[in-house]
Formats: C-alpha cells, structure tokens, sequence
C-alpha cells in the first residue's frame, strides 16, 4: 500500500466518523461534509479495486444531495423533517428491491473484475436503500447499517485496510447509538 494512501485512508476514517456522529445528532451539515469524504473513498476505493464502490458514489451523491435539501425543507410548509417510522408494509418491497438490484449489478461487477462481486453488489444496493432511508429520516435506517458495516469489515478486513475496519466496528456501536437517539425524538 502506498504511503499516500494511508494518509487518505486516515482522513477518510476520521471525516467519516465525524459525518455519522453529526447524522446521530441530526445535524444537516453532515450531507455537505459527506460529499467530499465520498469524493476521496472514489480514490481509494479506484485503488483497491473495489469497483462497486465507484456505482456507490454516483447514486450516493444524488442521496446526499437530496437529503441536504430534504433534512432542511422536507417537514410541513418546508420545515425541518422530524424522524419517522418506516411503514413496516414497505419493509418486503425495500428487500425485494435490494435483492432484484444486487442481482442486477452482480454480473457487471465480475466484468469488470471486482474482487467481491456478490458482496460488492449487495453492500451497494442495500447502502442506497439505508442512505433513501436516512435522507427521510427513518429510524430504521440504523439497521441496515448495521449489517452493511459487518460486510464491510470483512471486506476491508481481507484488502488490509485495517482502519477501513476499525471504522466499520466503530460504526456498529454508532448505529446502536444512533438508534436509541434517533428512537427518543420520534412522536
């Protein structure tokens, strides 16, 4: 691994942390930061090879966009939006969707040769559907995390990006956290 990458892998950590630590305490001000610690994961990722990283990033963008504008102006006569329960009706569409979409980008990630297609294409679709969730402000939002950052983990775990790893665990006791806040503000 090369020394300039480190360096970025400890900036990404760190802003990354920051950025969950502000959406715990629903702070709007963690989609702008979020935009450019995306920017420089794209690098990273570009790196190691982890190309479905790359599919992330452009959906990824688009959400972080919206749930800036959405945060600011998606309540009531374009108010703050207040955190809300999903309908646990859509609950089987949301998984329905994810899995039809990790079927979809299975195939062009093994083209083009990522090193976790399966995984790679699941992370990535189930992280849009969490990140549509956050950006709405629903609570369960937290237990998609959850298990994403457990994939990661291991991912990262075996590219030996161990601070990619350690901010993944990090991010697991968060989402609990993030959880049980988030859980105190719903009416």
């Amino acid at each position: 691994m090369s020394y300039n990458i480190k360096y970025f892998e400890i900036a990404s950590v760190g802003i990354s942390l920051l950025t969950t630590f502000l959406t715990i305490r629903q702070k709007t001000i963690r989609w702008p930061i979020d935009i450019g610690i995306i920017l420089l994961n794209l690098y990273i990722h570009h790196q190691f090879h982890l190309y479905d990283r790359w599919i992330f990033t452009i959906v990824i963008l688009t959400l972080d966009f919206y749930g800036w504008y959405n945060w600011k102006y998606g309540g009531p006569d374009k108010t703050k939006l207040k955190v809300k329960k999903v309908n646990f009706q859509k609950i089987p569409f949301l998984l329905f969707i994810g899995i039809l979409g990790t079927m979809v980008l299975y195939f062009p990630l093994i083209y083009f040769k990522s090193d976790f297609p399966l995984l790679g294409a699941f992370r990535t679709v189930f992280s849009w559907i969490a990140l549509w969730l956050a950006s709405k402000k629903r609570q369960e939002h937290w237990f998609f995390w959850i298990v994403l950052n457990l994939i990661a983990i291991n991912i990262y775990f075996q590219k030996e990006l161990y601070l990619f790893c350690f901010k993944y665990v990090v991010y697991i006791i968060l989402n609990v956290k993030g959880f049980k806040a988030w859980q105190k503000t719903i009416k």
